[in-house]
């Protein structure tokens, strides 16, 4: 009876893991939300909503969809004028390679999401100009480009998750 009790919980436990992962996959599938925002304000003549950095507040008017991008990027730079100004841009890593393939005697506009980097921060060089310090800063996961630490909330949360059931089970 005992042995049966404990194949039911490993077997409830086993079907609850592979729910946590399953939900896991599926949400990486769809399409990241980042927060946006810029330095100077989108022209007039556009009808994009102007999200400027100086104004961030995270609030929903900075999330964006990022339909061709798995990461959010974060730039942090520093320009040296007369004294050190530093700034913050943040939006959709940019990811999407568009090109032509000859199919059926034609050419047709194809769309590719590469996957060309890896999560965390990286210096980038500055060829020498000296004006600038960049930071890219690369996450997976929604909304991860307002945080100061790039870790996927929902893997964490997912993670912590499992283990506890796993020992409830016990």
């Amino acid at each position: 009876m005992l042995n049966k009790m404990n194949s039911l919980n490993l077997l409830s436990s086993a079907a609850v893991i592979t729910f946590v992962i399953f939900t896991s996959i599926i949400e990486t599938s769809e399409a990241i939300k980042c927060y946006k925002c810029t330095i100077l304000p989108p022209p007039i003549y556009s009808n994009e909503t102007s999200r400027l950095c100086a104004f961030f507040d995270y609030t929903d008017k900075y999330i964006v969809d990022c339909p061709y991008s798995t990461f959010c990027i974060k730039r942090i730079f520093t320009v040296y004028l007369s004294d050190a100004i530093n700034g913050t841009l943040r939006g959709c890593a940019p990811q999407r390679n568009d090109y032509q393939v000859y199919k059926n005697n034609k050419w047709q506009m194809q769309v590719n999401v590469e996957e060309p980097y890896e999560e965390g921060c990286t210096n980038v060089d500055d060829k020498g100009q000296r004006i600038s310090k960049p930071t890219h800063c690369y996450c997976r996961g929604d909304l991860c480009n307002g945080n100061a630490s790039f870790t996927n909330i929902n893997f964490a949360l997912n993670s912590i998750l499992t283990v506890i059931i796993c020992l409830l089970s016990l």
